[in-house]
């Protein structure tokens, strides 16, 4: 968790991309304890280690986390009630703004930041 350099190894044996495949074979924000676990791994490789956040700017990871915050489409209803989400959805959908907020924390580089938001 606090090892740079464990986490640099990892980070570099295709960890978040193997995670972010999981993450999405098990259904995004829909998933289980198993996209929960995931999320939780890519924040501790990602949090307080600014060559992992690089790396995973760099190798387009950004991208590949949007479909993360797809919603489906509400059905037209003449009253809208909103969608309830179970208590995993809200875990999974909590862990991943935790990520967000890491790669753009004001502490970061303004530069790194930047990427972030392209």
């Amino acid at each position: 968790k606090n090892n740079a350099s464990i986490q640099k190894i990892v980070a570099f044996e295709n960890a978040f991309e193997r995670l972010l495949n999981i993450v999405s074979v098990e259904g995004n924000s829909d998933g289980g304890i198993i996209v929960e676990d995931c999320l939780a791994l890519l924040l501790n490789l990602l949090r307080n280690n600014l060559s992992n956040q690089n790396f995973f700017r760099e190798t387009s990871n950004i991208q590949r986390i949007t479909p993360f915050f797809e919603m489906p489409a509400a059905e037209e209803e003449e009253e809208e009630v909103p969608p309830v989400w179970n208590v995993q959805k809200q875990t999974n959908i909590l862990f991943m703004l935790e990520l967000l907020q890491v790669l753009i924390s004001p502490t970061n580089n303004p530069q790194s930041v930047t990427s972030c938001q392209k």
